[in-house]
């Protein structure tokens, strides 16, 4: 799954995420309404819906998250 820099929700605030694995472990809950940083709604630039399925390398206001995996111990 492709994780996009600007996709937000509820949880993601907070969580102390540690990598993009769980990242993307607690957006695929989908548990909670979905938002854009980029647009403070729930549709991105492009008018597509701000979810995790639909945030992805296609679209052209993607942005890959900063979020790298974390390192091995």
């Amino acid at each position: 799954m492709d994780l996009c820099r600007h996709l937000r929700w509820k949880s993601f605030y907070g969580a102390g995420l540690r990598s993009r694995e769980e990242a993307i472990q607690l957006a695929s809950r989908n548990d909670v309404p979905f938002s854009c940083l980029a647009t403070c709604r729930s549709w991105g630039p492009d008018d597509g819906p701000a979810t995790p399925e639909d945030c992805s390398s296609q679209r052209r206001c993607y942005e890959e998250s900063p979020l790298r995996s974390a390192p091995q111990t």
